[in-house]
């Protein structure tokens, strides 16, 4: 039926086997508007019992078919025992009658979705099907009045054919059903009990059991019907409200990256106009600090300006950090390539910051494998993703602690520089915390200086530059361990060796999946 194949979302709708290709298209046009109507509440109802009268007009239609077919061979059968003119008195009015109710049924589906209309058109409908079952009893009576106890197989095979039509052709409105079923077998039933054999009794039962399972059938079908429109148009509902909030997450999320493109433009270009009057302060300051043009009179303004100029370097270095980062973000930073030796870069990294470690009493350590060829990499930032994980190290680990720093080959033929230290750990629910701009661990914050955030980031944008991976490895009082790997096709001179380091995998659990930076 059109009703189920519609309610499945089949977009090639079947009115009928018999409708043409007008009325499908039709009938899937009609669909589709049902859908997008019964999508306000206050005329679902009312949507859907229109589009079920619909269905039972072109079911109706269809199947009419078939009794039109059955008068002339019913009234053929019935001559033998039925004049011709009382016949032909039934058979053309039927006919009529056929024709008639094929032709509402037409109207019906051009009828508008007015509430008046569509219950004037149930009364009319329901109204030519009691006529119909009227027109079938006729012939029932008419049978039963001149023919033997042998027409009463013609009786049966009519009263069954005609209520299984009329039912199941009015599935779509159940009263149109009960209306054409019932006259025919009211009649069938009386008739055959007339008779008062048990043939006939045994008959007449039939026809009554028969006509119930019809209904019961009809009934179960609107029910499907019912059923499968509602949950279609629940479905269309669900897909307008998901593609509605879909478009409105797509739109935030455009307006949140151009927002954070033109903030990283913008910080990009906003180079010069920062760091020049800040260098122009801790000149300024030093000078005074310093006293290079003479003693200050007063020692507080001294102490004044050394604070100054302390507070202006811990300014200029957090600035220039969300400069690099908003670069990154940006696309603007460009690697300026030359070859580095890993293992010489991480030990003046550690010189660098050996005095701050020593200031803490913690130990530093370097390991690194021989003859490790150059990387063909951006030196600057090389040296900043080491010292950023040094710092780190550093300000994490507990006074007296240990920091570890090993340099040598991955598996896949690159080089790795890794930096442990036996800090507090951090847990696993804040590491994604770490790896974004501005990220902190609450933890590490409770045990260790503040800091800005953004070292890791830069880190991870670095190294993402370079074609590598960066992972973080922690368990909670049990240290960290920072990993920077370079691939094969930045190592200048690459080498079978055996592997010290496994490098990360996109599999990896543990490896960080870093951000673009364009």
């Amino acid at each position: 039926m059109q009703m189920r194949a519609a309610a499945a979302g089949d977009s090639q709708t079947k009115a009928s086997p018999c409708a043409g290709a007008e009325e499908r298209c039709a009938a899937a046009a009609g669909f589709r508007d049902l859908r997008a109507e019964a999508a306000d509440p206050e005329r679902a109802g009312h949507v859907l019992d229109h589009a079920l009268l619909a269905e039972y007009a072109r079911d109706r239609r269809a199947s009419l078919v078939i009794p039109a077919v059955l008068i002339p061979i019913a009234a053929l059968c019935a001559a033998t025992w039925v004049p011709l003119v009382p016949l032909l008195l039934w058979a053309i009015p039927a006919l009529l009658l056929h024709a008639w109710l094929a032709a509402v049924c037409g109207r019906t589906l051009d009828l508008s979705r007015a509430e008046q209309e569509l219950g004037r058109r149930k009364f009319v409908l329901v109204a030519s099907e009691v006529f119909y079952g009227i027109g079938w009893a006729s012939f029932l009576i008419l049978l039963a009045l001149n023919a033997p106890a042998s027409g009463d197989a013609l009786l049966v095979a009519v009263t069954l054919l005609t209520v299984a039509v009329g039912a199941v052709g009015s599935a779509g409105l159940p009263a149109a059903g009960y209306a054409a079923c019932a006259p025919i077998a009211l009649a069938a039933v009386t008739l055959l009990c007339m008779r008062q054999d048990p043939l006939s009794l045994g008959l007449a039962a039939l026809c009554l059991i028969a006509t119930l399972a019809c209904l019961a059938h009809a009934k179960r079908l609107h029910d499907l019907m019912q059923a499968f429109l509602k949950r279609d148009v629940d479905n269309h509902k669900l897909t307008v409200e998901l593609e509605s909030a879909r478009a409105k997450v797509g739109r935030a999320v455009r307006t949140a990256e151009e927002a954070n493109l033109a903030k990283s433009r913008f910080l990009a270009t906003m180079n010069h106009e920062l760091r020049t009057p800040l260098n122009a302060i801790l000149g300024f300051s030093e000078v005074m600090k310093d006293e290079l043009l003479g003693p200050l009179p007063n020692r507080t303004y001294r102490d004044y300006a050394a604070d100054i100029h302390q507070s202006g370097g811990h300014l200029l270095s957090l600035i220039n950090e969300i400069l690099e980062l908003s670069g990154f973000e940006a696309g603007s930073y460009q690697l300026r390539e030359e070859p580095v030796q890993l293992a010489k870069l991480a030990e003046e990294c550690m010189n660098f910051v050996r005095s701050r470690a020593e200031s803490r009493e913690q130990t530093l350590s370097l390991a690194t494998e021989t003859d490790l060829p150059p990387l063909l990499a951006d030196a600057r930032g090389t040296r900043q993703v080491v010292l950023n994980l040094l710092s780190n190290a550093i300000k994490f680990a507990p006074p007296g602690g240990q920091i570890d720093i090993q340099v040598g080959w991955t598996a896949g033929g690159g080089q790795y520089v890794s930096i442990r230290d036996n800090g507090p750990g951090i847990p696993a629910e804040e590491m994604p915390n770490l790896l974004s701009a501005f990220g902190q661990g609450e933890a590490g914050i409770r045990k260790a200086e503040q800091g800005s955030g953004m070292g890791l980031a830069i880190v991870e944008a670095i190294t993402r530059l370079h074609g590598g991976t960066f992972e973080l490895r922690s368990a909670v009082d049990q240290g960290t361990e920072a990993i920077v790997c370079f691939p094969r096709a930045r190592v200048m001179e690459p080498r079978m060796v055996s592997p010290v380091v496994a490098e990360p995998t996109e599999a990896g659990g543990t490896v960080v999946r870093l951000r673009s930076a364009g």
